[in-house]
């Protein structure tokens, strides 16, 4: 599943443990952990990724 960042909430709220994903800049893996942070007006995804890939973090 690609994630982008225009996705709507429903969108990225869809996403869930296991699955596998890819940015838009090409970072890829399969789905360890979600954190949704939200803070003021803004809600923070972030998608750590398995196999120490790194983190995807979209910003609302």
């Amino acid at each position: 599943m690609m994630i982008k960042r225009s996705f709507t909430f429903v969108e990225l709220d869809a996403v869930s443990i296991g699955d596998s994903v890819e940015d838009e800049y090409g970072k890829k893996g399969i789905i360890e952990k979600i954190d949704i942070l939200k803070r003021f007006n803004m809600i923070s995804y972030y998608f750590i990724l398995s196999k120490s890939n790194g983190t995807i973090l979209i910003l609302k």
